[in-house]
């Protein structure tokens, strides 16, 4: 009898947890279509396609800076364009602090880039503010220096705290 108590009080445990979560998905989606639902499906509607989108980005894109740096942009979207999925969700992770766009219908923020204009740049890398959706990008000499430190970028700088462990270390340290 113990074991039995025991195993059903294991099973209902995470009960309250399990019914906010319905409750929670129900109120994406009506009642009782969850249940029709397959997990790749509900994955889909509560968390956006695992596949990005560069073409859904750039509709949701505005570009600043100064003119005259037009070419940096469109190498920006030919490099977006050639990467792989593994390497687009990297490149979200780093502007955006999310590896997923959302829904067509359901996308609101607009991803900003910044084109600096100072001279030189070809040994700068990218910088992103995920709060702002924003990548600031140097003006750099060519597509494949601008590939080349973007990948850096979204490979070797994924933590978006990184610049309290910068502050965190003395500065005799450094």
């Amino acid at each position: 009898e113990y074991a039995e108590l025991a195993l059903s009080a294991r099973l209902k445990e995470a009960a309250p947890q399990l019914q906010a979560m319905r409750k929670g998905l129900e109120e994406m989606l009506p009642g009782g279509l969850v249940e029709l639902l397959e997990g790749a499906e509900l994955e889909r509607l509560a968390a956006g396609s695992a596949a990005v989108d560069v073409e859904l980005l750039r509709q949701h894109t505005v570009c600043r800076g100064e003119d005259g740096h037009q070419h940096v942009v469109d190498a920006l979207w030919r490099v977006l364009g050639s990467m792989s999925q593994e390497d687009l969700a990297a490149f979200l992770r780093f502007v955006w602090g999310r590896s997923r766009l959302p829904r067509p219908s359901e996308f609101t923020e607009t991803f900003k880039i910044h084109i600096s204009s100072s001279l030189a740049q070809d040994n700068k890398l990218p910088k992103a503010d995920t709060c702002f959706f924003t990548l600031n990008l140097p003006a750099y000499s060519s597509e494949e220096v601008l590939r080349a430190r973007l990948l850096y970028a979204i490979r070797h700088c994924t933590d978006m705290d990184a610049d309290l462990l910068e502050a965190a270390i003395p500065h005799a340290a450094r």
